[in-house]
């Protein structure tokens, strides 16, 4: 956006006066040579492509930009959401599923970053913030415990192969 520094308050208001024609580059290469490298990466195991598929073809109809609310940064938060949607409910969702789900961190979290998100604006950090929370609701980490009974067995094994 070529605007001027004087301007520049009137250009965080969401409105129409502000929008301004956009462009789609073709590749994340192209993204990346004409700005940077992204510092950060993260990946979906689980996600639904033909959800982002349907979104991304929605979505690039219009071409519109608008620093606060259809910006680089929001088009990314909600093709993930979209991606996302339904990602824990292929099987049915079991109550053990949906308690942990509720009563991990990072579930408040997602949540905390997309009520600020919307109120303000997408960031790129807000994104990535908000993408790791994600990540970590549908893909979560094994828990710490599960395997430790196999991991005890070769310890026993190990001190019994040790001992004279």
């Amino acid at each position: 956006m070529t605007r001027s520094p004087d301007d520049f308050r009137r250009t965080l208001r969401a409105t129409a006066e502000n929008d301004v024609p956009g462009r789609f580059l073709p590749s994340y290469a192209e993204e990346a040579a004409g700005w940077c490298e992204s510092n950060a990466k993260i990946t979906f195991r689980n996600y639904h492509p033909a959800g982002l598929k349907v979104f991304w073809s929605s979505y690039r109809e219009d071409d519109t930009y608008n620093l606060t609310n259809r910006n680089c940064s929001s088009s990314v938060a909600h093709a993930l959401e979209a991606a996302l949607i339904g990602v824990l409910t292929r099987q049915p969702l079991s109550s053990r599923v949906f308690l942990r789900m509720i009563f991990s961190s990072e579930f408040w979290v997602a949540c905390r970053i997309r009520k600020q998100a919307e109120t303000m604006a997408w960031t790129p950090g807000l994104v990535r913030d908000y993408a790791r929370a994600l990540s970590a609701i549908v893909d979560p980490p094994p828990a710490p415990w599960q395997g430790l009974a196999q991991r005890m067995q070769q310890l026993l094994r190990r001190w019994q192969l040790r001992r004279p």
